[in-house]
């Protein structure tokens, strides 16, 4: 072979080198912040080369793809619809190929199997700026999420009418969803969570007490993840209001969610998987949202969270990939602080207490009554009961008479001594602990020698009212 034959075969492979290089795969990588955060994604990318030519030929330039959606080149399931990509000619060899108004540039549309036009030149023949043709591809926010974006490469073949003209004459546009370090994120974020018990009542309905316990809860991701849950320690750390510091044990709250996923159990110092047996996949939009519940049963919230006080522990839960590559932690450090409550209630049908004096015997022996039942109490701080009178005479008919008060002496059953009453608050419990709807029989009596006092006095009614209150400690 001689020395010309040589050169020539030495040109034809440098072309067929060039050639290669201008075939390059259109790749679009998306940042998982637009995927989270559903904001639209936009870049311009290089997706054919116009090689020695610079006029259009008598037909407009077109595209196709050779499938109606793009597919995950490893996640044989794994698809997205043409149409969450759309494009838009941008320049040929770096400027506009407008030569003049009659020339027009389609707007954003998709690939499909259809032949679609990127530009529509006034006059066939006409020239434009030879070099690379660059495509502004756009993916809306709506796109992310309606879809599901799964972590990898999703790739679609696309052959365009002026093969032999433009290189390549077919080429790839893959969207690449990378895997970041941070596949799942919390995107809702509840540092603190305080609830406030300011009624009685709501120890006295019999249900099982349920309450918020991170507010609406907000995962992005892109792998499969489960959701653990634990406290920071195995108590509850109750402060009382009086400063009094006690554990409690943090197994009396249980973790419930409406979504069924989420299993319901209590709480303890250990990682427990609340999703074992159905963790969350990746759905459209590459989020989900649950709520969270803390639930205590009926007869543990009045034994153990009914006293005045703060009852405090952190709720620890981790959005943990199911392969344990990734995960993501959420702390919320929670209160509950129930509120200083007292409550007296009379029996209606006991509000009147009456002595008859029509014998001798009810003034030489006096007189006294036992009323079962009458108070009903209630108070979440250790307490003394107290007694005394609106008046220090009886009245008679709206006016008030010459009987002393004393002569009535009032106490609790099995409590301290019965006292007279005066307008002085007196004790007549002393130092009880907290209790809920304790029902007290109230002993009222007229001694002999008080009743003996009566004798001479005015017949008629002489009444006069008790008033029972009580002191926190």
């Amino acid at each position: 072979m001689g020395p010309y034959t040589r050169y020539i075969l030495g040109v034809i492979m440098l072309l067929v080198t060039l050639a290669t290089a201008i075939a390059q795969d259109v790749r679009i990588v998306v940042p998982a912040s637009n995927i989270v955060n559903k904001t639209e994604f936009s870049i311009d990318r290089v997706v054919m080369h116009t090689g020695n030519n610079n006029k259009w030929e008598n037909w407009s330039p077109t595209v196709k793809s050779l499938e109606s959606v793009f597919k995950h080149k490893t996640v044989t399931s794994a698809m997205l619809p043409t149409s969450v990509l759309q494009w838009q000619l941008q320049t040929i060899g770096g400027a506009s190929p407008l030569d003049h108004n009659d020339d027009r540039i389609p707007g954003f549309q998709s690939f499909s199997t259809s032949d679609k036009t990127w530009f529509e030149p006034k006059n066939k023949g006409s020239k434009y700026t030879g070099g690379n043709i660059v495509f502004k591809f756009i993916i809306p926010a709506t796109a992310f999420a309606n879809n599901t974006f799964q972590p990898g490469e999703y790739s679609l073949t696309i052959t365009h009418n002026y093969a032999n003209y433009f290189s390549p004459n077919s080429f790839e546009v893959i969207i690449v969803i990378p895997q970041t370090s941070s596949p799942i994120n919390w995107m809702s974020n509840t540092p603190t969570k305080y609830h406030e018990i300011s009624s009685l009542a709501v120890y006295r309905n019999g249900l099982v007490k349920t309450f918020d316990a991170i507010g609406p809860a907000e995962i992005s991701n892109t792998v499969n993840f489960n959701l653990w849950a634990k406290s920071n320690a195995s108590t509850i750390q109750f402060t009382s209001s009086k400063g009094v510091s006690t554990p409690l044990a943090i197994s009396l709250i249980k973790l419930s969610s409406s979504q069924p996923k989420i299993a319901t159990a209590a709480l303890s110092d250990s990682w427990n998987n609340r999703t074992l047996n159905n963790p969350f996949g990746v759905v459209t939009g590459n989020k989900h949202n649950f709520d969270l519940q803390f639930s205590i049963s009926d007869t543990d919230f009045k034994t153990h969270f009914f006293e005045a006080g703060n009852y405090i522990f952190q709720l620890n839960l981790d959005a943990k990939s199911t392969d344990n590559h990734f995960s993501d932690l959420h702390n919320t450090d929670v209160t509950f602080k129930v509120s200083p409550l007292s409550e007296i209630s009379i029996d209606l049908s006991k509000l009147t207490v009456t002595f008859d004096f029509n014998t001798s015997v009810h003034y030489q022996q006096g007189q006294s009554k036992v009323i079962s039942n009458q108070l009903k109490l209630s108070n979440n701080e250790n307490y003394e009961l107290y007694v005394k009178s609106d008046a220090p005479f009886f009245n008679k008919s709206g006016v008030q008479s010459d009987i002393p008060s004393s002569i009535l002496q009032v106490g609790v059953v099995g409590g301290l001594p019965v006292v007279a009453l005066s307008t002085n608050s007196q004790e007549i419990i002393n130092t009880s602990p907290a209790v809920l709807d304790r029902n007290l029989d109230i002993k009222y009596s007229i001694s002999p020698n008080a009743a003996q006092s009566l004798i001479g006095k005015e017949k008629g009614t002489y009444s006069i009212n008790v008033i029972y209150s009580f002191t926190a400690l």
